[in-house]
């Protein structure tokens, strides 16, 4: 599958230990996960990410990745909704996981290579 990661740094391989460098990742940070987010989408699903630089491409198997919206381990229930024991466990047999708030997020655990490179042009990231 091809995900997309929107970002003012410029990597060559983009990995988690960057995750909560930025302001609309030092919430998220509190959990015990290192983790960088992609989307399924070239078009940023939030604003924030209208101005980033870059526009990196990664590829991953679909079955490295853990589909929390179908939960088949049904981990929501098991570990009671606490999304820091679900990522823990998740960090151990996967590569990443995805989930939908208002749209598909993916969290990725482990450091990928970029597939591709795209510099944008300020405030056209979704182009």
């Amino acid at each position: 599958m091809l995900l997309y990661h929107f970002s003012n740094k410029d990597f060559t391989i983009i990995k988690p230990d960057f995750f909560g460098e930025n302001y609309f990742t030092k919430n998220d940070a509190k959990f015990s996960c290192k983790r960088f987010f992609c989307y399924d989408t070239k078009k940023p699903k939030e604003y924030y990410f209208n101005t980033a630089n870059f526009r990196y491409s990664i590829r991953i198997k679909d079955k490295d990745i853990y589909n929390l919206d179908n939960d088949v381990l049904n981990l929501k229930e098991r570990f009671f909704f606490d999304i820091d024991k679900i990522l823990s466990f998740c960090i151990k047999k996967y590569k990443g996981i995805c989930y939908t708030t208002s749209f598909l997020t993916y969290a990725i655990f482990s450091d990928c290579r970029i597939f591709k490179k795209e510099n944008l042009i300020y405030g056209k990231a979704w182009n």
